[in-house]
This record gives structure tokens, C-alpha cells and sequence, in this order.
């Protein structure tokens, strides 16, 4: 039998640093003295898990540091439901039915897939502060909810569940990147009548204390790393977009990319 969830394309930038960085020592001279500790905002299996675990392994396959450990600090959770679409619009026939008893299952609150859930059911001409949204920590929880009939749709990174999919036991019903992707079977929302598009980057930061050389260290550890064979490599395999923005121009993409979502937010209700 298959579940089925709509599309969240996963874009990837990286910023400045790490998300939380210590080190060996106060200076950092070069790449081989640099000891990370990367914490990963969410539980085993998600989007920011396999990023922070990719950076993790490339940056020390890569030599740009000498060690680099990652720190899961999942966040809430929840269950129930269950129904099967073969399109969105079937899935939008749902939410108009009863959009309270519509579930939806994906990552944290308030976050990425949290939004396309509440655009979706705006789209589908309901109030989006009335869904039913159970967020997981993590991609392999609301993985295991989705397989096991607790939910209505599932909002992931497609790589996540890509596995899924690709055995019959998931559908995609939609991606919401604005464009086909080749090798994705599952056409844009905007392809399908739903003015809807949304790209969910991971950014890297470091700590507030973290500053000098050893700022300096990281920019460069991590400029070296997402321009490297081996990171290509694993966007690749991921089906990962670069998107890529050194620290500056990526502090530059906060301000608006904050001042955007929050925008979003009032929009469906999730925000005052």
C-alpha cells in the first residue's frame, strides 16, 4: 500500500561556519588543528541531520578539519490519521472535506514543512491555522508515521524518503520546487495549478564567541569543503541544490530570507 506526502525540494546553503563550533585550542592556525562539534537542531534521519553528518564526513575526508563530531537536539513530536491520494488535487478534496481531520506529518514546528502544509491548505481554500500538524523531530519518525497509516500527507526533503519512493511504498504527490527536476517523477505545485513554491536551505552558523583566526579558519574550512569534488559529489547523490553563500552575501540572505518567512507566517496564521 502507498502513503503518500507532497514535495519539498531541499536547497542547501552554507554560511559562515559551523553551528556550534569548539576547539583545541584559543587560535586556530590551519585546518589541521580545527576540532568541530556540529549540533544538529532536530533528530537522527532528517534534512538537518544528513547535512550536518555530509558536512561532518566531507570535511574530513577533505582535510579542511581535524575532527567533527555531531550533536542531535531533536525538538517535539506527535501522532495520528491516515487516507491515499494518487494527486494533490485529491488530497485538496480531503482538506476542503474536513481540514481538521486532514493530518499532516514533517519536520518541526513552524518550520519548512510546517509552512508548505499551511500554503497548501490556504491554496486549497481553508484556513491554514486550523491544520492538524504533527511535528517530528526528525525525518525517520515522521517516516515510520507515514508508513505505519498515522497520517493523512507527509512533507520531507525528497532524499529522505527517496528510498520509499522508489520501492512504491511512498507517492509524491507534488515537489514544490518552481521547476521539474530531472530524475523526479513528481511535477512543481505550480505545474499543477498551486501557486505555491518553496526552497528549504540549511545554513551553518557559529557560536556568538567564536571570532579573529579562528572565525576566519572556519570560513575558510568550510569555503574549501562545499567546493570540493567530494561535496559535489555528495549533492549529487542527495539530489541536494547549491546554493551556496560565503558569509557576507549570506548574512545579506537572512535579513530578507527572516523578513520573507515571516511574511509567510501572518499569512497562514502561524504568526502574529
Amino acid at each position: 500500500m502507498r502513503r503518500n506526502f507532497v514535495r519539498k525540494i531541499l536547497g542547501f546553503g552554507l554560511a559562515a561556519a559551523v553551528l556550534t563550533a569548539s576547539f583545541a585550542s584559543a587560535t586556530v592556525v590551519g585546518a589541521q588543528e580545527l576540532e568541530l562539534t556540529v549540533t544538529a537542531p532536530a533528530g537522527a534521519g532528517g534534512g538537518w541531520d544528513s547535512a550536518s553528518r555530509s558536512l561532518q564526513e566531507v570535511m574530513m575526508s577533505t582535510g579542511n578539519a581535524k575532527s567533527v563530531q555531531v550533536v542531535n537536539v531533536p525538538g517535539a513530536g506527535g501522532t495520528v490519521g491516515l487516507a491515499q491520494f494518487r494527486t494533490i488535487a485529491d488530497l485538496q478534496a480531503t482538506i476542503k472535506e474536513d481540514v481538521a481531520k486532514t493530518i499532516w506529518v514533517g519536520g518541526s514546528a513552524g518550520g519548512a514543512d510546517h509552512i508548505l502544509a499551511a500554503l497548501v491548505t490556504q491554496a486549497s481554500g481553508e484556513d491554514p491555522s486550523k491544520i492538524n500538524y504533527v511535528a517530528y523531530s526528525g525525518g525517520g519518525e515522521a517516516l515510520a508515521a507515514m508508513l505505519g497509516g498515522q497520517a493523512t500527507a507527509g512533507v520531507s526533503g525528497y532524499g529522505e524518503w527517496q528510498g520509499q519512493i522508489e520501492s512504491g511504498d511512498l507517492r509524491a504527490l507534488a515537489i514544490s520546487y518552481p521547476d521539474p527536476i530531472e530524475g523526479i517523477e513528481a511535477k512543481p505545485l505550480k505545474a499543477q495549478g498551486l501557486d505555491i513554491e518553496l526552497v528549504n536551505w540549511r545554513g551553518v552558523f557559529a557560536g556568538p564567541g567564536v571570532e579573529g583566526d579562528d572565525l576566519e579558519a572556519l570560513k575558510t574550512a568550510v569555503d574549501k569543503t562545499v567546493k570540493s569534488p567530494e561535496w559535489q559529489a555528495v549533492l549529487k547523490a542527495r539530489g541536494w541544490t547549491d546554493y551556496y553563500a560565503p558569509a557576507e552575501e549570506f548574512k545579506t540572505f537572512i535579513g530578507s530570507e527572516t523578513e520573507r518567512v515571516r511574511g509567510i507566517l501572518k499569512s497562514v496564521g502561524l504568526a502574529n
